[in-house]
């Protein structure tokens, strides 16, 4: 697929995010946990699931903060990688293009740039999915510990459910796709910061747990399940 057409198709899926995005009913849990690492000066990694991607991005004009620094994603720097970043940053987020194996982790430029600027301050804070881009579902690649590690963040799960939205099944994530007019939930969970002297299983088991009771209380909170957010 040349770069024109994935261009094209990048920009398709972002202007259906956006036309989305002006219709749904969003319903925020957790977001104070944000608010006060963002106070304390603290980088953050948004942890996320790649089944979830659409639904994030659907909502990505309520992160998005006119003259506040930049909302970034990492995207697979692969055959994939133009029509990714077409697509992100035709809804606000800038982008990183790396590699997620860890054999790639020496002379990833983005990377190095990525966390460079997340613990600088350069960006409000770096989404990416953890089991992306081919899986397993919640397995999480290395690449999410080596830059909460050396970029000395936070990790905060963050996981989204839509009781209308559409579930493409016979994916390997399950992607859900969103519908206009449709309420969202987005849950952000307990966030846990990353030492130094932590080994990379370590970090890669509280980013797997966490995500996983993560998206158990969105999907409780989008079936109106007695549940406290």
């Amino acid at each position: 697929m040349n770069h024109l057409l994935q261009r094209i198709i990048g920009s398709s899926f972002a202007y259906y995010s956006r036309l989305i995005d002006g219709t749904i009913n969003p319903h925020f849990h957790g977001q104070d946990r944000v608010l006060s690492l963002r106070q304390n000066q603290v980088p953050i990694v948004w942890a996320g699931l790649h089944g979830q991607n659409r639904l994030a991005s659907a909502i990505a004009s309520y992160f998005v903060t006119p003259g506040d620094k930049p909302v970034c994603a990492i995207v697979a720097g692969d055959h994939r990688q133009v029509m990714m970043e077409s697509y992100y940053r035709n809804v606000g987020f800038n982008t990183y293009a790396v590699g997620m194996e860890e054999d790639t982790f020496g002379g990833a430029r983005e990377l190095l740039r990525a966390i460079k600027d997340l613990k600088s301050g350069q960006i409000s804070y770096l989404f990416l999915a953890i089991d992306g881009p081919d899986g397993p579902a919640f397995i999480p690649k290395p690449g999410v510990a080596y830059i909460a590690q050396r970029a000395e963040a936070s990790i905060i799960p963050v996981t989204f459910a839509s009781p209308q939205a559409i579930q493409l099944r016979s994916r390997w994530d399950q992607m859900a796709i969103p519908l206009p007019f449709s309420d969202v939930h987005i849950y952000f969970g307990p966030p846990f910061a990353i030492s130094k002297t932590m080994q990379i299983d370590e970090i890669l088991s509280l980013v797997s747990e966490s995500l996983q009771k993560a998206n158990q209380k969105v999907e409780a909170l989008a079936a109106r399940q007695p549940d406290e957010s």
